[in-house]
């Protein structure tokens, strides 16, 4: 959940339309006209998407959403572009009005489109000229929105995504603005899945952990996160959590050492 406190920003923002009409001034994004993007029951989609020099794989990310109009019969939208790489790659929308959904996330597949990941409440609830704060939060393979400090969504994905570039995205035939974004990062994790007991403690103390560690990625085996309840849960989340996969020994190793997935001998 949001705590209220402003995020930061890594570096002065810098903004490039990729589709679209927008203008820019330091700290906003106004999206004035799409370009026309396929069409939904028959009728064209006019959309403009508009990526910024700040990146996020884990950690959150906050915008004010703001809409013009928000009219019944027009396909609007607004709302963040995740894990951008190309567009070409796959990549996320976390975004209000789409669709005619209050709030939704779906992700954009190269050769078939965009495919809703979740949906829900109506766009009808929706009002114009009002600020919408919109924080997604991203962990691994796992996927949060809030808007206005109200958890929405807690989504785990199919699979981890290979960008970091942010940006936003908007449809529609009115204006959609976008101000004060924020990011906050967190250290990615790797979970390790291995049996307990010699030698595979010092395997893992000596050589996986700090090995690991000194890539900048934080390691966690579950004997030190597990908690009361089932044990299998906690291994379930601590993997949707990690960027990484798992790496698994069943049994002693001569004369060998494994590390993040290498035979070292």
């Amino acid at each position: 959940m949001t705590n209220g406190q402003p995020l930061r920003q890594q570096a002065p923002l810098s903004w490039t339309a990729i589709s679209g009409k927008w203008k820019f001034d330091s700290s906003t994004a106004n999206y004035q006209e799409g370009t026309t993007s396929g069409s939904v029951a028959g009728r064209p989609v006019s959309l403009g998407m508009a990526l910024t020099n700040q990146s996020i794989q884990d950690g959150r990310a906050r915008i004010k959403v703001i809409f013009d109009s928000l009219a019944p019969d027009d396909l609007q939208g607004g709302g963040f572009v995740i894990e951008y790489r190309s567009s070409n790659e796959r990549y996320l929308i976390a975004q209000l009005a789409a669709s005619q959904a209050a709030y939704s996330i779906a992700e954009f597949l190269p050769g078939f489109g965009w495919q809703a990941i979740v949906t829900a409440g109506e766009k009808a609830n929706l009002q114009p000229n009002r600020e919408y704060l919109v924080e997604v939060s991203l962990r691994g393979q796992r996927i949060s929105l809030d808007v206005d400090g109200v958890r929405i969504f807690g989504q785990i994905l199919r699979a981890p995504l290979q960008g970091k570039q942010l940006g936003v995205i908007a449809s529609g035939s009115s204006p959609v603005h976008f101000k004060g974004l924020g990011t906050e990062s967190e250290q990615p994790s790797v979970f390790v899945a291995m049996q307990f007991g010699e030698p595979f403690d010092t395997i893992y103390k000596q050589v996986i952990q700090p090995g690991v560690s000194n890539l900048g990625v934080q390691v966690i085996r579950i004997d030190e996160v597990a908690g009361p309840g089932i044990v299998f849960e906690d291994i379930q989340r601590n993997i949707s959590e990690s960027r990484s996969s798992s790496l698994k020994l069943r049994r002693p190793i001569k004369t060998s050492f494994m590390s993040s997935g290498t035979l070292m001998r």
